[in-house]
């Protein structure tokens, strides 16, 4: 098992428009089921970075949210929850999309931010 310091892992990188702000971000870089130790967490297990909330950004002149989580929490049997939330209403979300691939996820959140930037998603 590999070890890395905590303050080593970069968060993802993403690919945010303009008119989006960053209101929550500990979307890390690392893959889950990952064989690393993690030095810093109390555990050092990798699924303690695997939170409910991992990422919100929230549209400037849109009452729009992009959320980003783990569901069920820390658990291996979870998956990333994404979500798009008009005008606060979290009980009837406009995309709800499940994966337990980082990188769908992440070329699904840069797909919505630039759909919804530029008017292709209408809410």
């Amino acid at each position: 098992m590999k070890t890395i310091k905590l303050k080593d892992v970069p968060l993802q990188s993403l690919k945010i428009p303009t008119g989006w702000t960053v209101t929550w971000n500990q979307f890390y870089d690392i893959e889950p089921n990952s064989n690393i130790y993690l030095d810093g967490l109390p555990d050092g297990d990798v699924w303690e970075l695997f939170l409910q909330d991992l990422l919100q950004l929230k549209h400037f002149n849109k009452n729009i949210i992009l959320d980003l989580g783990w569901t069920p929490e820390a658990n291996p049997e979870g998956s990333y929850l994404l979500q798009v939330i008009a005008d606060e209403d979290w009980s009837t979300p406009i995309v709800v999309y499940k994966s337990k691939n980082k990188s769908e996820v992440v070329g699904k959140i840069d797909d919505l931010l630039l759909k919804i930037a530029s008017g292709d998603i209408e809410v």
